[in-house]
């Protein structure tokens, strides 16, 4: 009797368990993991397990997830009642527990309290960004690798699911990019961005970093001008922006409208009118000085694009950099050739340098009163305008002599 009376309150303990409240189901599970409730068709000890995946479903409220298939294992997840995962194998620990390994590869849970499926695939469906940025992650959980980010209003494709240890639910992308966390997200029915072109209505329109009229002014487009955009996203006022396909920045769409028309641009040829032009690696005149030309000099013209001053650049086809196109003028002409003319040396004496560059080599010198004939001339990157001789010995600093 006293064996009978032992086994008929252990039920009792065991359904008063099952009965609580989630929280105290929880704390039951990560204490023991191994109480199996009556008839919920739970899996027993199983001998000779196939290695071929399968799936279950999750019986109890809440069901740990352990870094191992033992109930004293750390906890790396959890899992709650009616989630399906796919078991991959199984392991059965000294008290004959059966546990199953997760695909997902984030530990074991004890498929005490899990059921088989009919083996249905997880249903993939599209989720809609509903933060200004949200993390890929390697795997569902906040603490992992960062792989990408999202922004607000991209569609993606959520192929499978997955909880973290806070209860977190994380989605995995089908690109293979790996995990966002669905609180950031939700459902949605749209396709992916379909990138379009747009024609820019307002007399100028500046290239901003972000999405966002505070943000630094990367450029300017003019009326006219035809971009393509490859993305949007919403402002704190509600303003639409459009990201630039050429990675420039982005654009308030209030300014600009869908258009057909193909964004190209056609060569032309200009000459430069300034003294002196000086080359930079940007559109601007912070960027770094490549070179100079010098008045007359003509060069074609590849792109343009407006500083944050709305000066209009020039790209250089030869890709050395950009001009400013204030210092030069349309043409249709070539560039024209140095008449040889003769100079005379006014410095008392005159190094001959192997390049047009005072850094260069000195070859040789002349002296004050000598007479010499110009065939081609260079201006250096400070402005300095070089004659090159025409008995072949190199070149001269041309602010030392006077034309003759």
């Amino acid at each position: 009797m006293i064996v009978k009376r032992t086994r008929f309150v252990a039920g009792l303990l065991s359904a008063a368990l099952l009965m609580s409240a989630p929280g105290a189901i929880q704390t039951a599970l990560a204490a023991g993991d191994a109480l199996a409730p009556a008839g919920s068709g739970a899996v027993q000890t199983v001998s000779n397990a196939s290695s071929k995946s399968y799936q279950v479903k999750v019986t109890a409220d809440w069901l740990n997830i352990r870094k191992k298939a033992d109930k004293n294992s750390d906890i790396t997840g959890t899992l709650k009642k009616g989630d399906k995962v796919t078991i991959t194998s199984e392991s059965t620990d000294s008290r004959g527990v059966v546990w199953g390994k997760l695909d997902s590869g984030k530990g074991w849970i004890n498929l005490s309290f899990t059921q088989k499926t009919d083996g249905s695939s997880f249903s993939s469906y599209k989720v809609k960004v509903t933060a200004n940025s949200l993390n890929i992650r390697s795997k569902a959980d906040k603490s992992s690798e960062i792989k990408g980010v999202l922004k607000k209003g991209d569609v993606v494709t959520i192929t499978a699911e997955q909880k973290d240890s806070r209860g977190v639910t994380w989605g995995k992308l089908d690109s293979g990019k790996g995990w966002i966390s669905l609180s950031y997200a939700k459902k949605t029915t749209e396709s992916s961005f379909s990138q379009y072109k747009v024609k820019v209505t307002a007399e100028s329109l500046n290239i901003r970093s972000k999405a966002d009229k505070s943000s630094a002014v990367k450029g300017v487009l003019k009326k006219g001008d035809v971009v393509t955009i490859v993305a949007e996203q919403k402002d704190s006022r509600g303003v639409t922006w459009g990201k630039l396909d050429n990675g420039q920045g982005w654009i308030s769409l209030s300014y600009a409208k869908k258009t057909e028309d193909t964004p190209s641009f056609s060569k032309s040829k200009v000459k430069v009118t300034a003294g002196s032009l000086n080359i930079r690696s940007k559109a601007g005149t912070s960027g770094a000085i490549n070179g100079v030309l010098k008045k007359g000099d003509v060069v074609t013209i590849v792109a343009e694009q407006k500083d944050s001053k709305g000066v209009t650049w020039g790209k250089l086809e030869s890709g050395k950099g950009w001009i400013s196109l204030k210092y030069a003028k349309k043409t249709t002409g070539d560039a024209a050739p140095v008449t040889s003319y003769q100079v005379k040396v006014t410095a008392d004496t005159l190094n001959i340098r192997k390049k047009p560059d005072k850094s260069s080599d000195v070859v040789g010198y002349l002296k004050k009163g000598n007479v010499f004939t110009i065939v081609d001339e260079s201006t250096d990157s400070r402005g300095v305008k070089w004659g090159k001789l025409k008995n072949g010995d190199g070149w001269i600093n041309l602010n030392y002599t006077k034309k003759v």
